[in-house]
């Protein structure tokens, strides 16, 4: 509940931050937000439902499902604009400015709306921390800003990402903005920005000696940060890992993860390399969400053997390659196992027969891929050879 707090006013100050005033434009999915918004507001979030937003937009029911998935959707739909104020913010940093300065800054400042725009951060406060369909999307946006923050860190200081310090930060950071926002919701005569501000002073770690300053050479210098002599510098070189887990073992990595790429084969014998995000069904099988008009559903409806390698959300987290065999599942057999596929990534919908509408009117398939062989889970880095050297 508390960690739900850390995006709830997550609008950046920038030209396409949403207009929340006068009826918007028709064509756009921030348009059809900011009619929901105004709907939400008036109404309340359960009692509004899809065909009052596009009837308040001005759209077709299919078009707002062109957009969004479901009603819940809408209130994310300014989360990339803010997260990419929020890494230019830190980006921008001064090299001589400390890394405690410019964190404070980057977050206050990213999710402070003003006080002309607190009645709608509130409510959006309100959905986020108590609609389910809405906090099924919080956890992935949560670690975009954890990880902005440990990656900005791991720069300043000279260290790895998933260094403590730099992790010390990142989570420090998410909570400081729960309380923050705790605190402005407890207090209303007070600014969010203010409130963060303090949290965030509060709860952040002490200035790390091993910040960068300016070099003689114009260029920054930085510092190791001090380390326990019972801990390895990381200099040390990573050693690559490769375990071989059961089934039961593959799948629980599998389920831990969403972004894969899948491998299909081309009419004339070559790989094709798709992105995709999948869940994995009760039955083990993964499941991915597609349209029959997909390169990649082409080439399965003509050859069913495909693999796919299961990432993580960083470029250095373990992943496992999986072979399989995948059936094409069209309308109207797709809809029940895209039910299934939803509730493996998201958890429960807060309105089935909602959903089960969009995907007819999207057209959707699914791909029910049977798990036939797996390789070990593995790590990079330096060969075992080079662990003692």
């Amino acid at each position: 509940m508390i960690e739900a707090m850390d995006s709830m006013s997550q609008v950046a100050r920038s030209p396409d931050t949403l207009d929340r005033s006068g009826r918007p434009p028709v064509t756009s999915p921030r348009a059809l937000a900011a009619a929901a918004q105004r709907l939400f507001l008036a109404r309340g979030f359960e009692q509004t439902n899809v065909e009052d937003i596009a009837r308040e937009a001005g759209v077709s029911r299919r078009t707002f499902f062109r957009y969004f998935r479901s009603k819940a959707d809408v209130v994310w739909v300014e989360s990339d604009a803010e997260f990419e104020a929020f890494v230019a913010s830190l980006a921008a940093a001064p090299p001589e400015a400390g890394v405690r300065a410019v964190l404070v800054d980057a977050w206050s400042r990213t999710l402070d709306h003003g006080r002309e725009q607190d009645e709608w951060a509130r409510h959006r406060a309100q959905l986020i921390l108590t609609e389910p369909g809405v906090q099924a999307q919080a956890n992935a946006v949560f670690r975009e800003w954890r990880a902005a923050t440990a990656r900005f860190v791991a720069r300043r200081i000279g260290e790895a990402p998933d260094d403590l310090l730099p992790l010390a930060f990142a989570h420090a950071g998410v909570s400081a903005s729960a309380v923050g926002h705790q605190y402005w919701f407890a207090h209303p005569d007070t600014a969010l920005g203010d409130c963060l501000r303090a949290a965030l002073e509060a709860m952040l770690p002490p200035e790390p000696v091993c910040a960068a300053r300016p070099g003689a050479d114009g260029g920054v210098e930085r510092n190791r940060h001090p380390r326990a002599p019972d801990q390895r510098s990381v200099m040390a070189r990573t050693i690559a890992t490769n375990n071989r887990v059961e089934r039961q073992g593959l799948l629980e990595f599998l389920r831990g993860r969403r972004n894969g790429v899948l491998v299909t084969t081309r009419r004339g014998g070559g790989p094709q390399l798709s992105p995709v995000t999948y869940g994995v069904g009760p039955d083990g099988h993964i499941l991915v969400a597609t349209y029959p008009e997909r390169a990649k559903v082409h080439n399965l409806r003509r050859d069913p053997r495909c693999s796919m390698m299961s990432l993580g959300a960083s470029f250095n987290d373990a992943w496992v390659q999986v072979d399989g065999t995948a059936e094409v599942i069209d309308l109207p057999d797709s809809v029940e196992p895209l039910v299934e596929y939803f509730r493996s990534i998201s958890g429960e919908h807060p309105d089935w027969d909602e959903y089960r509408q969009a995907m007819r009117d999207q057209g959707k398939s699914l791909l029910h891929i049977t798990i036939d062989r797996w390789g070990p889970v593995a790590t990079g880095g330096f060969p075992a050879r080079f662990a003692d050297a």
